[in-house]
């Protein structure tokens, strides 16, 4: 029969309480991870859900088979430019009403 001394014992004790607090680490960061790769999951899905409806908004006629009537009203380029203001080049002296003396 076998003998262990105290002192063999002490160190035995002392490692397996060294593991046990390796452990609870380990048991720690994987449990961080797991809450970390959740959130990342969830971020993706939103992703994935604001390109898919990125996608369907700009669907049109040009790049579809859907009829130029399922487009929509649009707003005309000759529309935007009627409610731009009239004049000539900015900081021109003469729009301001500076003269200049030569």
């Amino acid at each position: 029969m076998l003998r262990a001394s105290k002192g063999s014992w002490n160190a035995y004790g002392k490692e397996v309480k060294k593991r046990d607090q390796r452990l609870a680490e380990l048991e720690k960061q994987v449990g961080e991870q797991e809450k970390q790769i959740g959130e990342q999951e969830k971020q993706i899905a939103d992703l994935e859900r604001q390109l898919a409806l990125r996608k369907q908004n700009s669907t049109n006629s040009t790049n579809s088979s859907k009829p130029p009537s399922s487009d929509g009203l649009a707003v005309s380029l000759a529309g935007a430019a009627a409610e731009s203001k009239a004049g000539g080049i900015r900081g021109d002296s003469l729009a301001t009403g500076e003269r200049i003396v030569a």
